[in-house]
């Protein structure tokens, strides 16, 4: 048959979308479409010229295919288990040599044509250097929140020589997997990127896989595309669309069909035939077997693909399998061990411990050697260890693992912080005017926690008071990624009345964002926090109406938030942390931060946005006078508190609508002063300082 475009088409969520992948480079590159194009030509006369004979022959000999296994991870149940890769491995191995128990329920409309593909796939023994290894790597990176090509650049063994295998919590285009048909995949010209990317909850079936028939296939059917077969509508990613029935899969067993999605209707008829949807390579609920004609594909790929980077042909040659260490009879070593480790809190006090964990990989036995500098306890050879330090800084960690074969070390640097107890006495106000980051010699100093330095809080020029404010963005941020700012420490244990939280904040939603910000309270030093304050949708919006990502606010559109510190009261270690979370958002601001033992009348809901503004400011010796807009008239209550929330002048007085000025009283000893100012329902509070 002739062989036509392969169509485009827009995948469903959490299918397959290797169809949109490789239209996507097939369409990018001429040169590569006509490669692919006259290959899959002569592949189409191959399979019309191969009798059964010649068939039968060609699928005697068993192909061992080497495969390694990347574990793309962030410390948490992403970092799936060696059993949960074996359980995947062991249900391809089932589909690929047609042992699974429940190709008995294949309907028998198909059976006479459920083929054998007489493929078995291993994991690798050696890497590409010759060394031992277990076939399965692991790599710390918040890339799998949003995985594509590039997460391949972190790993990728030589295509060549081994099926790379990038296990994922997310991918980006929305689909639970994906492989490029043979010669297609981007990198090294052609096909440097050949491989699968999967999601963890569709690769195996224990652990974090879901369960079920169709999601445990998923690995067999992506395996299926990197090995050449198309979905049995043929080469799109959208089943049941009626221009289906026009397309072809280049395999004349499998029956043109429209396709279904998830459900299992072993009687249904599209293209007026019945559809094999017990086939591995549908979007059925019910995936079980490959036919003939799809083997008949496969083995011929494997038998003649050899363009590109990682041509087919070569994998399961006898050389290849000797230098990868999957040839049969050979009996691997154990491996040395490879060195990792994490610690999910980066910020303590002295005296309070931190627990880090072993991630260690690689082999079975596995003996850990811990140095901490500067801990109470200087080693240890615990799995997991808990150790506190009796001096403030920062602080470097090493653990060195090893066996019989060898050993490994990881060290990380200035890996967290450790902070004096109750380092900070209340008020504490941070105006970032001064802020000097992260400076652990400072009582008074906020610190950072973010993925990486470009994503951090960062001081900036556009400020609600002042010359300076504090800015961050989740623009590259993943759904789950965040950034915060962690106070210093507090002791509470002599407060009488509720400790509060003050600050200024500026966001405009942009293109659906999901951003959050988020105040945490912690009464042991960081160790666990729990939630105060969450403001996302419209309160956390400032402003509305279009935007950009590099959005900078005006002087009317910052809200001021007040959030009670009740759980802290009476607490010696008490910290709080505010946390910018979400993806693709734009500038979120922040200002005025300001921590005291007392009320100073600020609601906790949203500050009305009128004007207001005390020149000169700071505030001199001489006259000063705050300018202001009432929106009604009505019953004035002016009034300026000190830094300790005490009233120090008042006055009651009856005003139009419209412009108002009110002077500063003359005399105030230096120090920070709130102006606040109530009329019916509304209330405003305005920062000051005098020098």
């Amino acid at each position: 048959m002739a062989f036509s475009a392969i169509t485009f088409s827009v995948f469903s969520q959490h299918q397959c979308a290797s169809a949109i992948e490789t239209n996507k480079q097939l369409d990018k590159n001429p040169e590569l479409k006509a490669a692919y194009l006259e290959y899959e030509n002569a592949l189409q006369v191959l399979n019309a010229n191969t009798n059964s004979e010649e068939r039968a022959s060609m699928n005697n000999q068993k192909k061992i295919i080497p495969v390694v296994i990347h574990i793309m991870h962030d410390y948490d149940a992403n970092n799936i288990t060696d059993a949960q890769v074996q359980s995947a491995m062991a249900q391809l191995n089932e589909d690929f040599l047609f042992t699974a128990s429940d190709t008995t329920q294949i309907v028998s409309a198909f059976k006479t044509i459920a083929g054998n593909m007489n493929v078995e796939f291993k994991l690798a023994r050696k890497d590409p250097n010759g060394n031992c290894t277990t076939g399965i790597t692991r790599w710390a990176t918040k890339e799998t929140f949003t995985a594509g090509e590039s997460i391949k650049e972190i790993v990728k063994w030589d295509p060549a020589k081994y099926l790379n295998v990038w296990v994922v919590k997310t991918i980006a285009n929305g689909a639970a997997g994906y492989s490029f048909i043979p010669g297609t995949a981007p990198g090294i010209y052609p096909d440097g990127n050949a491989g699968i990317i999967i999601r963890n909850d569709y690769f195996g079936t224990t652990g974090t896989a879901n369960p079920g028939t169709y999601t445990a296939r998923s690995f067999s059917h992506e395996v299926g595309h990197y090995l050449g077969l198309h979905h049995p509508w043929g080469p799109s990613n959208q089943p049941g669309v009626q221009s289906n029935c026009s397309i072809d899969d280049y395999v004349n067993d499998t029956p043109k069909c429209l396709g279904l999605l998830s459900n299992c209707n072993t009687s249904f008829q599209s293209c007026g035939s019945l559809d094999n949807v017990q086939n591995i390579m549908s979007y059925a609920g019910c995936p079980i077997m490959f036919t003939k004609g799809q083997v008949q594909r496969v083995q011929n790929y494997l038998n003649t693909h050899n363009y590109g980077v990682a041509k087919r042909s070569g994998l399961w040659k006898t050389g290849n399998l000797i230098a990868t260490g999957t040839n049969d009879g050979y009996v691997a070593n154990e491996c040395e061990p490879v060195s990792d480790f994490y610690s999910k809190s980066r910020i303590t006090c002295v005296g309070s411990p931190i627990e880090f964990k072993t991630y260690a990989h690689g082999a079975s036995v596995i003996n850990h050697e811990w140095t901490f500098t500067g801990a109470n306890t200087k080693t240890s050879t615990d799995d997991n260890p808990s150790v506190s330090f009796n001096q403030a800084g920062t602080y470097s960690v090493s653990l060195k693992v090893s066996n019989a074969q060898g050993n490994d070390v990881e060290t990380k640097t200035a890996y967290f912080k450790v902070l004096e107890n109750s380092q900070a006495s209340t008020p504490v106000e941070e105006g970032f005017e001064n802020f000097v980051y992260d400076n652990i010699n400072n009582a008074n100093s906020w610190h950072r926690e973010a993925p990486n330095a470009s994503s951090r809080w960062t001081i900036n020029s556009t400020s609600y008071s002042g010359a300076k404010s504090l800015k961050a963005r989740t623009s590259s941020f993943h759904s789950s990624q965040e950034t915060s700012i962690v106070s210093p420490v507090f002791d509470f244990s002599n407060v009488s009345s509720t400790p509060y939280l003050y600050f200024k904040y500026a966001y405009k939603e942009i293109d659906d964002a999901s951003d959050k910000l988020k105040v945490y309270a912690s009464d042991n030093c960081g160790d666990t926090w729990s939630s105060r304050k969450t403001l996302s949708g419209s309160k956390l919006e400032t402003a509305t109406g279009n935007n950009s990502p590099n959005w900078i606010p005006t002087s009317d559109q910052w809200k001021e938030i007040k959030i009670s510190l009740l759980p802290l009261k009476g607490d010696p270690n008490a910290m709080i942390k505010i946390t910018l979370q979400g993806m693709g958002g734009a500038f979120a601001y922040i200002d005025d931060i300001y921590v005291s033992e007392y009320a100073i009348g600020v609601e906790e809901q949203d500050i009305l946005g009128q004007n207001i503004s005390i020149y000169p400011n700071p505030v001199g010796k001489g006259i000063s006078k705050i300018d202001f807009h009432s929106k009604e008239a009505g019953m004035l209550n002016f009034s300026i508190k000190d830094a300790l929330g005490r009233t120090i002048h008042q006055e009651i007085s009856k005003i139009d609508e419209g412009e108002q000025t009110r002077e500063i009283p003359q005399g105030l000893d230096a120090g920070m002063y709130w102006v606040e100012m109530s009329i019916g329902a509304q209330r405003l509070t305005k920062k000051f300082v005098v020098q």
